[in-house]
């Protein structure tokens, strides 16, 4: 029944209503268990299996009374929960209604209806898409190209007149079996400029992706490099079969995570001759760096890799039967010196035909696939979380952690949030950059004990790292004891400065090996220095992209084991680079305040799974 128990935890409490973010009063105190946000149903069919016996509904039913003999929800008359605005009555209480307990007994009821539930088939990519994907591949990318699919201006004049003189080298290698590299490198014999594009072919997905990065290879400035596009293109909206003018096309989005109600909330922009959209953001705070363009016969799905960087989308239609798209940097306007590389964003293109819905389950199997972390090889799968705030002490959250297993109910993760730290005394200051030693007034042993304590229970092992210089150095520290890592170049404490990336990377390696550490929370982001002159503008965000993935990229290679939390105030750290190297245990603050409403999470639920499985 135990194991029962854990797998239909897993999504219980996603069917329920409170998918991604939900809480659980237990005991006195404000213990959160939080569930990551997978989907639901295929954890059903995989412990039980499509064709289960009746018996596994049985056990399933049985489960709220499992749940409730064991004390799980007892405890609640300490601790009355909330749902939305609503106080609820005690456990035991002959006053109102007593919905925990209500929902203690009907969860294994609902679980089971879902278990009932027609199981969906995998989506799989058709002929005729991974066709169309190809010829747009050869026509875009390929060895005959005029046209890229990028673009930009140098020196006043446009790319797509200038590439087609320069120098070009092309070379192709196997990654695996699903994946072919392609790389076209381009150089100005004058200025001694050379562009750099990768590009990845799927052979079992409609897909393509693309990066590519400029360098100085000469021994001056560059002329100015500006209006760089990662994206640009026209859609045609008429296919070969089409003997009529199309209708609107339709781009299909979603806002950011502001924490606020309508967090991942989705948009629907239908866009006729003459019309036009444009949609900007830093990373995903204020719109998700994803989109969906649909027409007639099918449509893409694109998605933007910019890690906590501003970036701009601009779509517009005119009087042709196609529809202009326009993605990249928000701005761009820089000379490069000599021997200085910058990379620009990243573009994930997915082709789908017939119904836009299955062009997103299309979608979600490649975000699984290929783009999601495999710590250890594998695919992380959901597991319940059990939440204590940093400002408690060791000895509270040693009898937390152990509380789970007298009462032999699963929990998988122990997460240490805000609160464990303090700044450093003056002699601490060379080796603590940052506000992140640990306060032995709470943690006389130090966070290791706290970490073997979870270890030897079972479970996985989260502390954060946030805002205020707790996870990035404090500028006015490096400049008084670490003057050495800030230069004119770069005078920022973010990941664009190379020897301040370099002082993170160690230290924050050690700690998470000293400690103990499986997941590494992520609660800010890096923040780029103000442009250092008008020749200048946005080199230092694109530094800043490049650093952070350079960060994260040196702590997976030096820790395999870890996982990376990408919270960042809630939700507001999500694209393509940041869900390829981690995952988002906390989507979006609005679960903090007092106003929130578990229909406000199923909201969230239904606008983020679009894009983000």
């Amino acid at each position: 029944m135990g194991e029962t128990c854990r797998q239909a935890l897993r999504v219980g409490f996603d069917n329920w209503g409170f998918m991604g973010q939900k809480s659980v009063r237990m005991s006195e105190g404000a213990t959160r268990v939080v569930w990551s946000n997978r989907a639901s149903r295929c954890w059903i069919h995989t412990r039980f299996g499509a064709a289960a016996p009746l018996s596994a509904v049985a056990e399933l039913t049985s489960l709220g009374l499992y749940i409730r003999r064991r004390g799980a929800y007892r405890h609640l008359k300490r601790a009355p929960a909330k749902v939305g605005h609503r106080q609820m009555g005690n456990v035991g209480s002959k006053k109102g209604t007593n919905m925990d307990d209500y929902k203690a007994m009907m969860l294994g009821v609902y679980l089971a209806l879902g278990w009932l539930a027609v199981p969906v088939q995998a989506v799989v990519p058709t002929p005729e898409e991974m066709t169309e994907a190809k010829e747009w591949v050869a026509a875009h990318l390929g060895p005959t190209t005029e046209v890229y699919p990028f673009s930009f201006t140098y020196g006043g004049q446009p790319s797509r007149e200038l590439l087609k003189t320069w120098q070009v080298q092309r070379a192709v290698r196997q990654l695996d079996t699903s994946r072919t590299q392609r790389t076209i490198t381009f150089l100005d014999p004058r200025t001694k400029l050379q562009v750099h594009c990768e590009i990845i072919e799927y052979s079992e997905y409609p897909a393509v992706e693309w990066v590519f990065s400029f360098q100085n290879q000469g021994e001056r400035d560059t002329p100015i490099l500006e209006n760089i596009q990662s994206f640009d293109v026209g859609l045609p909206l008429l296919s070969k079969q089409s003997v009529h003018f199309p209708k609107d096309a339709i781009v299909h989005h979603a806002e950011g995570s502001m924490a606020q109600l309508t967090s991942f909330r989705p948009f629907n922009h239908v866009l006729g001759p003459g019309q036009r959209l444009s949609v900007e953001s830093t990373a995903s705070s204020w719109a998700l760096p994803f989109y969906n363009i649909e027409w007639e016969s099918g449509g893409i799905i694109t998605a933007i890799g910019w890690l906590a960087a501003p970036w701009k989308a601009e779509f517009w239609r005119d009087n042709r039967p196609l529809i202009s798209v326009r993605t990249g940097m928000r701005e761009s306007h820089f000379l490069l010196h000599p021997k200085e590389a910058v990379r620009m964003p990243r573009i994930l293109l997915l082709f789908w035909k017939e119904d836009r819905i299955r062009g997103h389950n299309l979608w979600r199997r490649l975000m699984l696939d290929h783009y999601s972390p495999r710590p250890g090889g594998q695919l992380v799968p959901p597991m319940l979380y059990t939440r204590g705030w940093g400002n408690w002490s060791e000895a509270q959250h040693l009898a937390r952690i152990n509380w789970w297993r007298q009462h032999d109910l699963p929990m998988e993760c122990y997460w240490i949030d805000a609160g464990w730290q303090r700044a450093p005394k003056p002699e601490e200051e060379y080796e603590y950059l940052n506000n992140a030693v640990v306060r032995e007034d709470l943690y006389p042993n130090g966070m290791k004990a706290v970490s073997a304590a979870a270890h030897a229970q079972g479970m996985k092992f989260v502390l954060w790292w946030g805002g205020g210089n707790v996870c990035y150095p404090s500028p006015s520290r490096v400049k008084k004891v670490r003057p050495e890592l800030l230069s004119a170049e770069h005078p920022g404490t973010d990941h664009g400065n190379p020897q301040i990336n370099r002082w993170m990377i160690d230290y924050f390696s050690r700690a998470i090996e000293n400690w103990d550490i499986d997941i590494y929370r992520q609660d800010s982001r890096s923040v780029a220095p103000a442009d250092r002159g008008p020749d200048r503008v946005g080199i230092n965000w694109a530094r800043s992209a490049a650093g952070s993935c350079t960060f994260w990229d040196a702590l997976l290679e030096r820790c395999p084991h870890l996982m990376i939390d990408n919270c960042c105030g809630g939700g507001q750290n999500i694209d393509l680079e940041p869900v390829r190297r981690s995952m988002a245990l906390w989507r979006s603050d609005y679960q903090v305040g007092t106003d929130n409403d578990p229909i406000g999470m199923q909201g969230q639920t239904y606008g983020l799974s679009f894009w983000y499985p």
